[in-house]
């Protein structure tokens, strides 16, 4: 086995790629070669090793003494080099080289770009945060935002799981782009909200000034973008998922079963807040949304899990805005609004039956 393949293996291993089968090999060439092993256990491990002189001179001996391919064979002049002097110092670097390389090539290359800024708020919880740009940002329960190193200078890229409210500091040579469950939305400077929860059907983005466009399923090199403007609302929704209102203009299907809906969801009256904007300041608010809906709105809210034992009321619409109001009160108007149903509250937990 030569060098370069072990080395392969090596690189393979620290980027997590290896295969099953590249896996049994490197195993088999660390079991039968103790050198390789201690190369490995000195490229792998988190914690220093201290390797004996003796050793790293061998190495080097080794390296040294083997022959060149014939058609890589170099004429050169020959410098004599002091054994018991450079040499193991000589070994040393050769050692640490390889290692240099192997970590830039793995990290360098595949850490570099990574989201390795992160921020996350539990249910129950919101957030406001600005980033480097300026750019405002408000979380809601239960969401988490990363971004990279590099944000602000090479790129301002988002990734968002949850819900947030972003008004993006104007900056038209370098876009910002936020990538969702199955959408990525580029924005140069404008406000808009984005729901993509994961134990949610829907994604959702409302734009309330400015402009986005919108990539569904993240497809920015060959996808067509959806031009947002001010009070539309995009919904994407799995095509499992029936539609929760008549009152939305089915735009398009696409083919991996997911159905895009748009509507205006600003009020004629702008006194009137929109639902899908109120909790930004603190207001929990829902416009003739079906109640398997508002249940996953209030666990993210007031953090409690809440279970739904009569699926028959799941479809119900629910109308409501509340300011500084606990769950018992807010399960007691919906119940008093006309929907027939009784709860119970018990360790912690909701059920509605």
């Amino acid at each position: 086995m030569d060098d370069q393949r072990f080395y392969d293996l090596v690189h393979l291993f620290l980027s997590k790629q290896l295969n099953d089968q590249e896996q049994a090999e490197l195993s088999a060439i660390l079991k039968a070669d103790a050198e390789r092993a201690l190369i490995f256990q000195e490229l792998t491990s988190a914690k220093k090793i201290v390797v004996p002189a003796s050793e790293l001179e061998k190495r080097f001996q080794q390296i040294v003494d083997s022959p060149l391919h014939p058609e890589e064979t170099i004429e050169t002049p020959v410098v004599a080099i002091k054994k018991h002097g450079y040499l193991k110092y000589a070994a040393v670097l050769l050692i640490f080289l390889l290692a240099a390389g192997l970590i830039y090539r793995y990290y360098g290359s595949s850490k570099a770009d990574s989201y390795a800024v992160f921020m996350e708020t539990k249910n129950g919880e919101r957030k406001e945060i600005t980033l480097p740009d300026g750019t405002h940002i408000w979380l809601n329960g239960g969401s988490k935002l990363a971004y990279k190193h590099s944000f602000g200078k090479e790129d301002r890229d988002i990734r968002l799981e949850g819900e947030a409210f972003f008004d993006v500091a104007h900056n038209k040579s370098l876009p910002m782009y936020v990538e969702a469950k199955n959408m990525t939305i580029k924005v140069v400077g404008t406000s808009f909200n984005v729901r993509s929860y994961p134990d949610e059907a829907n994604t959702e983005t409302c734009l309330v000034d400015g402009i986005i466009e919108l990539y569904v399923n993240k497809n920015l090199k060959h996808g067509e973008p959806i031009h947002v403007v001010p009070g539309e609302k995009i919904k994407i929704q799995a095509q499992e998922a029936e539609a929760e209102t008549a009152k939305e203009e089915v735009a398009v299907v696409q083919p991996e079963k997911l159905k895009i809906q748009k509507s205006q969801f600003l009020k004629k009256d702008p006194s009137i807040q929109p639902s899908e904007i109120a909790w930004k300041d603190n207001t929990l608010a829902f416009d003739a949304e079906p109640l398997a809906v508002i249940i996953s709105k209030l666990e993210k809210w007031y953090n409690i899990p809440i279970v739904l034992k009569n699926k028959a009321l799941a479809e119900n619409l629910v109308s409501g805005s509340f300011k500084d109001t606990d769950i018992e009160t807010v399960l007691f108007w919906i119940k008093e609004s006309g929907l027939n149903l009784n709860y119970t509250i018990n360790n912690n937990q909701i059920t509605i039956y």
